[in-house]
């Protein structure tokens, strides 16, 4: 027989729980909620489903590890980093979304605005930070150099997820044309890079672990 008492608390337990995780979900900023069960591995066919769920894992989050999905509109690059925000906070870390367009709104345009320190210690936090839609809009100098510290700031220290229509080459239009900077800003998530999903006619996943990459 069923302890009333027992039923009751595991209940409560479990409503608790769905409050917190509902709660990080709210201050995690998605757009809407994507869960891995819905994305469609037949839809893109060379994602591997395999390793896909190996990153659902959430051991690039633990070791603060980065991750590039970059391709075309609509094929499923912010629904994967959702997803994958999603396991993170059901694994108990912190997790926030911006797009880049909704970062360069909100850093100021000078470097003193203590704004400018509040805003990087704001995004340098969560455990996982997902920057989605890098590529769509050029970054004046400002924002570029501020994104430069934010990546800087999280090396080694907090994970990332960028999703982004731009490969590695045309990287410069994104950040004010600035190829130093450019690069300077790539050496970072490169040294960090866990996997990059890349879509461009047939998909293909290639993973980078510190360096050593497999395909």
């Amino acid at each position: 027989m069923v302890n009333l008492d027992e039923y009751i608390e595991t209940q409560e337990m479990a409503a608790r729980k769905e409050r917190r995780l509902m709660f990080k979900q709210r201050l995690a900023h998605f757009p809407w909620i994507k869960t891995l069960d819905q994305f469609d591995f037949s839809f893109q066919p060379g994602v591997d489903e395999r390793r896909v769920k190996e990153l659902a894992t959430i051991r690039f989050v633990e070791e603060a590890e980065a991750l590039l999905f970059t391709g075309p509109p609509g094929v499923g690059k912010t629904h994967l980093a959702i997803s994958l925000g999603l396991e993170a906070i059901r694994a108990g870390y912190s997790v926030y979304f911006i797009t880049l367009s909704e970062l360069a709104d909100q850093v100021p345009r000078d470097r003193t605005d203590p704004r400018w320190a509040e805003k990087l210690r704001v995004l340098s936090h969560p455990r996982l930070l997902i920057i989605d839609e890098v590529g769509y809009i050029p970054l004046d100098p400002m924002v570029s150099h501020f994104t430069f510290s934010l990546v800087c700031r999280r090396y080694e220290k907090g994970a990332m997820i960028w999703t982004s229509n731009k490969g590695f080459a045309d990287s410069a239009s994104v950040f004010a044309g600035d190829e130093v900077l450019t690069a300077a800003i790539l050496d970072r998530l490169l040294l960090a890079l866990r996997c990059s999903l890349e879509y461009a006619g047939d998909v293909t996943l290639t993973r980078a672990i510190k360096g050593r990459q497999e395909f």
